[in-house]
């Protein structure tokens, strides 16, 4: 995903939802861990036939934490000392099971610590101030587009960096705050989840590969009116160069990054696939409809 400030500086940017304060390194699991866990079973063996998510099956999982009150997960798939995949899991309301909030494939997949360790380096900063006191850490994430690590440093100060690329933002917690309170009012449980017996993937539709900034229509020219997600995956079929852009906090920010496939489960529930250099993501159709626009 990239990002483009408002006089069109391109800078590498995120895609996210809202999350508990935590130490680093400490992973808390849900209140039941098994239960989570055979659901994580379940949606694997729905999309076994698609490359790359088989082997997840048998990877180590590293459960952690995001949100406060929004009850999710982020779900790390480890291949020995490799991380190949990640979900985004949140809990549905009244104990009913959960919600497969956003997916994907990777080495650096959402929230990934190494990644956050390099950016904080670049920054002059470490795990640890002069006196050795840890450095605070929030995994926030509000929807599939806007998700941050949220840095407490002990000067007092708060930093917001990019949970993809750890890419500070230069926003700060006023701004911040009044975001994500907007979008907590509008939070979203209308993918696959764990009350459909058996859900598996139906369908995928995979467009070509083009070159992002070859053309720029966002700047051009007027987005798609995509009426549904089977639309959407007809201009897939027919070759179409989708680009997906999504703005935030006024307008200062705006990401950018090639739509080239969706993932149809059972029930007709539809996820978009978007490449980024960190790796593939799917996360809901609904989201694309409320908070981004589709450019040919």
């Amino acid at each position: 995903m990239r990002f483009l400030s408002a006089s069109l500086l391109i800078t590498l940017l995120l895609f996210s939802y809202s999350a508990d304060a935590f130490a680093a390194g400490q992973a808390v699991k849900p209140a039941s861990s098994d239960k989570l866990n055979r659901q994580i079973d379940t949606w694997l063996k729905g999309l076994g036939a698609e490359p790359g998510f088989k082997k997840l099956l048998t990877a180590k999982r590293e459960i952690m934490p995001i949100g406060p009150g929004t009850h999710g997960w982020v779900v790390h798939f480890l291949n020995g000392n490799k991380t190949t995949g990640y979900m985004i899991v949140h809990a549905l309301p009244n104990d009913r099971g959960y919600h497969l909030t956003e997916y994907g494939l990777g080495e650096h997949p959402l929230f990934a610590m190494s990644t956050l360790h390099d950016g904080l380096a670049r920054l002059g900063l470490t795990a640890a101030d002069n006196g050795n006191k840890p450095l605070l850490k929030e995994r926030l994430y509000i929807n599939p587009l806007l998700a941050v690590w949220h840095i407490h440093t002990t000067e007092g100060t708060s930093l917001y960096l990019d949970a993809y690329t750890a890419e500070e933002l230069p926003i700060g917690a006023e701004q911040w705050a009044s975001t994500a309170e907007a979008g907590e009012s509008s939070y979203l449980l209308t993918g696959v989840t764990s009350l459909a017996s058996s859900p598996k993937l139906e369908r995928a539709v995979r467009g070509q590969s083009f070159d992002l900034y070859a053309r720029l229509p966002w700047l051009t020219g007027q987005p798609l009116r995509i009426k549904d997600s089977k639309m959407l995956a007809g201009k897939l079929s027919g070759k179409a160069e989708l680009r997906l852009t999504s703005e935030w906090f006024d307008g200062s920010w705006l990401a950018v990054a090639p739509l080239n496939g969706i993932h149809v489960w059972t029930g007709g529930i539809a996820y978009i696939q978007i490449e980024q250099e960190e790796g593939t993501r799917y996360f809901l159709y609904d989201e694309v409809k409320r908070h981004a626009s589709v450019y040919e």
